[in-house]
């Protein structure tokens, strides 16, 4: 009987699976079915772009035909892919179709120099001479950013202004760490590799608080300059503004000359009916980013083929997942480039803060062959930075945007001794037996011996000499150059051009242009292809819907406690030596 019952249920369990699986493929059916259906997309002339700018902004969008509808349902806001925007705007400009670009802001899904990238479309836009407004409830520092580019500023009577400045703050574990009695056992070469110091300091160190101010008032200046700019400001007068917090209501923002016109929605909606032409702003024809994405045709069968690959996220050892850099995929996405005899030139678009030293190496390893046989070309985003610069440092050519956060070139170990913490929390001891004198070199569960910590520190000098070398091989310097750059010290883009560790401030898009002359490819005449290779939509919808739905039930827990948590859950990745930056600028 108890074999009857146990065949009886694994064949409803069969059956109960296949049963599901049959209706999740007929139900992909349907939904590719419905979409071939759809109605094309038809932009009816005197229209207006009106991209929303407050979606989540990314490298790649995923190829998952559920994610949009995901992300719309569980978090409200849905993803666009930064260089598709730009592509969107730009091609926006030479439709004569769109009459005008609408910017209504708030706050923008992106980071600094997404912010940026997206400013200079819409001043690329502008050289057509259709006009450009920005309206918003309320502006936040980097929302305003993009709204200065505008032709005319609106912004709701009622609204708010955000323009006190611009704040670094780091978070620390040390006593949380201190009151678990665990230790944390930071060692690093450079004075400036503060990695490490959120689990070993209580505050910046020295050289970090100095590297940090310097990089703050480097973007300051930055974000001054464009907005004195746009505006016919001049600097002293924004720093007037910021000093003495002038902006306190929207009235202020006008009286100031940052906003021209405070005016309802409804209003802006007939300045916008006025400017295509149209009677009533029931006529009005805006047109998001999806719609207008959708009619903008990209299909070139030339065989001759530019690669752009994307290396955004943590680096590790590897397949990696969503948000991190795995060795393994990466390395194997350039090699596929490499191989592919049709790719004459290849962009590598770096978004990292670096990670294991290690991973770093094998995926520069594949770099430096890939240079041999055809031009690499590296695009910097927010962030490519220790780990993240090691892998850029020996293309043929570095774009960098002025904000961009770059080198240092560092490298710093970690343990965390949890020896107290397991006995005197826990009650649980170790006992051990061991071949060999070093055998546990590393253990967490043990104090470390001087021996041993010089040994690591040896380890970490030898991997910093690996980093320099490779640096100044890759930009023509001797290594004393790149160790006085070194030491684990950022810089910004700007800073970078200054000291030559990049070669020009650019795009994605100056990028490309230079790969394509320098891989003999015509311009206009050849077809991309993107690494690493996203996966089919039946590959990601089961774990995308489960790792989305964990990420959002933790983040609605969690509130603004998330970050902690996921700060603590990157000690799970901390095996090895490390080229990572201490946390993310944004």
């Amino acid at each position: 009987m108890r074999q009857f019952f146990k065949f009886l249920f694994a064949s409803l369990f069969g059956t109960l699976l296949a049963f599901f699986i049959a209706f999740m493929f007929l139900f992909l059916m349907a939904i590719g079915m419905t979409a071939s259906f759809e109605e094309e997309v038809v932009i009816g002339a005197n229209s207006i772009y009106a991209p929303n700018l407050s979606k989540n902004i990314v490298e790649r969008t995923s190829n998952n035909p559920f994610d949009q509808l995901q992300l719309q349902f569980l978090e409200g806001v849905a993803e666009i892919a930064l260089p598709a925007l730009v592509n969107s705007i730009e091609a926006a400009k030479n439709d004569s179709k769109i009459d005008a670009l609408f910017l209504d802001l708030g706050i923008i899904g992106g980071g600094r120099t997404d912010v940026f990238a997206i400013r200079e479309a819409v001043l690329d836009f502008k050289e057509s001479g259709k006009p450009v407004y920005a309206y918003g409830d309320y502006f936040t520092m980097q929302s305003y950013m993009v709204a200065s580019a505008a032709d005319s500023i609106f912004m709701q009577p009622t609204g708010s202004m955000e323009f006190s400045g611009m704040l670094t703050e780091m978070m620390f574990f040390k006593g949380t760490l201190d009151k678990l009695e665990i230790e944390p056992r930071v060692l690093k070469h450079g004075r400036y590799k503060s990695a490490g110091e959120p689990f070993s300091n209580t505050e910046m160190s020295e050289y970090n608080r100095k590297q940090n101010m310097e990089l703050l008032q480097s973007f300051y200046k930055h974000y001054m300059a464009q907005i004195a700019s746009s505006r016919n400001l001049d600097v002293a007068t924004l720093d007037g503004m910021v000093n003495e917090l002038k902006i306190r209501k929207a009235e202020d923002a006008v009286n100031m000359k940052l906003v021209d016109r405070l005016i309802h929605r409804d209003q802006m909606l007939e300045i916008l009916a006025k400017a295509s032409g149209k009677k009533g702003i029931d006529k009005v024809k805006l047109v998001d980013y999806p719609a207008y994405k959708s009619t903008i045709k990209n299909y070139n069968t030339s065989k001759e083929r530019l690669a752009i690959i994307y290396a955004d996220g943590e680096i590790m050892m590897g397949k990696g997942s969503d948000g991190t850099i795995g060795s393994e995929t990466l390395s194997k996405a350039i090699r596929e480039a490499r191989l592919d005899k049709n790719v004459k030139a290849v962009v590598l678009r770096v978004n990292s803060p670096g990670g294991s030293a290690l991973a770093s190496d094998v995926i520069l390893r594949e770099v430096e062959l890939t240079k041999k046989e055809k031009p690499v070309v590296v695009s910097m985003g927010g962030v490519a930075a220790s780990g993240g610069y090691y892998i850029a440092c020996k293309a043929d050519k570095i774009y960098a945007q002025p904000n961009t956060v770059t080198g240092s070139i560092g490298v710093i170990g970690m343990l965390l001794g949890t020896e107290k913490f397991f006995e005197n929390k826990l009650g649980i001891t170790y006992d051990r037996l061991k071949i060999g004198k070093y055998a546990d070199l590393g253990n967490p569960n043990r104090e470390m011996t001087a021996d041993e910590e010089q040994i690591i520190i040896n380890m970490l000098d030898d991997i910093y000499i690996d980093f320099i070398t490779h640096v100044a091989e890759g930009r023509g310097m001797d290594t004393s150059k790149v160790n006085s750059l070194g030491g684990g010290r950022v810089w910004t883009g700007e800073q970078a051009l200054e000291h030559g560790l990049i070669d020009e401030l650019g795009n994605l898009q100056d990028a490309i242009s230079t790969a394509v002359a320098l891989g003999g490819l015509t311009p206009g005449d050849y077809s991309t292809v993107e690494y690493p290779k996203l996966k089919s939509p039946l590959e990601e919808i089961f774990p995308g819907i489960q790792t989305r739905i964990k990420e959002n039930i933790i983040k609605e827990e969690l509130g603004s406690h998330y970050s902690v948590f996921k700060k603590l859950k990157q000690l799970d990745n901390y095996n090895g030596p490390l080229m990572l930056m201490p946390y993310d600028y944004n």
